[in-house]
């Protein structure tokens, strides 16, 4: 998440500087939206537990063919 300070006119915008506003590392697997807005203004936030291991993904492709006898 980041602030910007912006400065504007009646033709321009312009963004003066981006600063993180914290620093924080979204969850495994998730690219976007780890966050929602409240109604009032407060935020959610998803972050990893700080003991949080690496998790990992097994995939057996063709599996049918695995429980077929030899021919």
């Amino acid at each position: 998440m980041m602030v910007a300070n912006v400065k504007t006119s009646a033709a321009t915008l312009e963004v003066t500087s981006v600063v993180p506003l914290f620093h924080c590392r979204p969850p495994g697997g998730f690219r976007r939206m780890f966050y929602d807005m409240m109604p009032d203004g407060r935020f959610l936030m998803m972050t990893p537990p700080a003991d949080a291991l690496p998790m990992s993904l097994t995939s057996t492709v063709n599996w049918p063919r695995l429980r077929q006898p030899d021919r």
